[in-house]
C-alpha cells in the first residue's frame, strides 16, 4: 500500500497540476481578456472611425450637393453670359454700324454746310445782281414789235445803245424800212468798215458844217484818209447815187447793229435781225435823214 507520504506527495503533485492548470486557464483567461479588451478597444476605435467616416461622408454628401448646385448656378450663369456676350457683340456692330453712319453724317454735314456756305454767297451775289438789274431796269427801253407776240425786246439805253425811229424817205430799203426800228452804238471810228450802216450829222452844202439835230442813217461804201482824219463815203441802199459830201470821223454818231422790222418803240414784240448787205441791183441815193 502506498504510504502516506506518497499520498501526500500525490496529492501535492495532484495539487501543482491543478494549480498549474488552474493558472494556465488564468493566464489564458487573463490573455483572452487583454485580447478581447484589445479588440473592443479596436472595434471602438473602428468604430469611431467609421463614425467619423460617415460623418466626412454625409459632410462630402453634402458639400458635393452644394458643389453641384453650385456648378449648376455656375453653368447658368456661364451660359447666360454667353447669352449676353452674343448680345454685345451684336450691340459691337450695330455701335460699328452707327459709327460708320455718324461719320457718313457728319461728312454730310459738312458737306451741308459747305453748300449753304456757298448758297449764301451765290444768295449775296444774285442778290446784288437783282439790285443792279432793279437798278438797270428803268433804262431798258421796250421795243414792240406788231408781228411778234410776248414779251418786248428791251434795250439798255445806259449801255449807250440806242433804239430810234427814223424819220423816213425809204432810201435804206429794203434793209430799212420806214416802219422798221434801228438799234445804234457809239463805237470806235477805226472799227467801222465798208458795208457797215451808220448813224451821222447832216452835212450842209460846203461838207464842212452840219445842220443842227439832223441825222442820216446810210451804209458806208467806202474810206480813206484827209489830213490825218478818217473819212466814209456813205450812200442810202435805195439811191441810185452816193452822198455828195465825205463824213469825217468826228461827225459820226454811232453804227446801227440791228434792226427791229415792222415795230414801234413802246407798241408790240420785236423781231432782231443784222442789217443785211445791199440786194443785187439795188438802186444808189441819198440817205434818209433821221432823228
Amino acid at each position: 500500500m502506498p504510504s502516506r507520504w506518497d499520498r501526500t506527495a500525490g496529492l501535492r503533485r495532484s495539487v501543482g497540476i491543478l494549480l498549474g492548470i488552474l493558472l494556465a486557464v488564468g493566464a489564458g483567461f487573463v490573455l483572452r481578456s487583454f485580447e478581447v479588451a484589445t479588440l473592443e478597444d479596436q472595434v471602438d476605435s473602428w468604430t469611431a472611425a467609421a463614425n467619423r467616416a460617415a460623418t466626412e461622408l454625409e459632410q462630402n454628401d453634402v458639400t458635393l450637393a452644394d458643389q453641384t448646385n453650385a456648378s449648376t448656378a455656375l453653368q447658368l450663369e456661364l451660359q447666360s453670359k454667353g447669352e449676353r456676350l452674343v448680345e454685345l457683340e451684336d450691340v459691337a456692330v450695330e455701335y460699328t454700324l452707327l459709327q460708320s453712319t455718324y461719320s457718313a453724317l457728319q461728312t454730310a454735314t459738312i458737306a451741308v454746310q459747305t453748300t449753304q456756305s456757298e448758297l449764301e454767297t451765290a444768295f449775296v451775289t444774285l442778290s446784288i445782281d437783282y439790285q443792279t438789274l432793279l437798278a438797270k431796269w428803268d433804262n431798258l427801253q421796250p421795243i414792240f414789235s406788231s408781228d411778234a407776240q410776248g414779251e418786248p425786246l428791251r434795250v439798255d439805253i445806259s449801255s449807250g445803245a440806242s433804239p430810234r425811229e427814223l424819220v423816213c424817205t425809204g432810201s435804206m430799203e429794203p434793209a430799212i424800212g420806214c416802219d422798221d426800228v434801228v438799234i445804234h452804238f457809239p463805237v470806235d471810228t477805226a472799227d467801222i468798215s465798208t458795208g457797215d450802216v451808220i448813224r451821222f450829222r447832216q452835212l450842209k452844202s460846203d461838207c464842212k458844217t452840219t445842220v443842227p439835230g439832223w441825222f442820216f442813217v446810210h451804209r458806208v461804201t467806202g474810206t480813206f484818209l484827209r489830213d490825218g482824219e478818217l473819212h466814209f463815203w456813205t450812200k442810202g441802199d435805195a439811191n441810185p447815187i452816193g452822198d455828195p459830201c465825205a463824213v469825217a470821223a468826228r461827225h459820226v454818231v454811232s453804227k446801227v447793229i440791228a434792226v427791229i422790222y415792222d415795230a414801234e418803240i413802246s407798241i408790240a414784240s420785236p423781231t432782231v435781225a443784222p442789217v443785211p448787205a445791199p440786194a443785187a441791183g439795188a438802186q444808189a441815193g441819198a440817205a434818209e435823214a433821221g432823228n
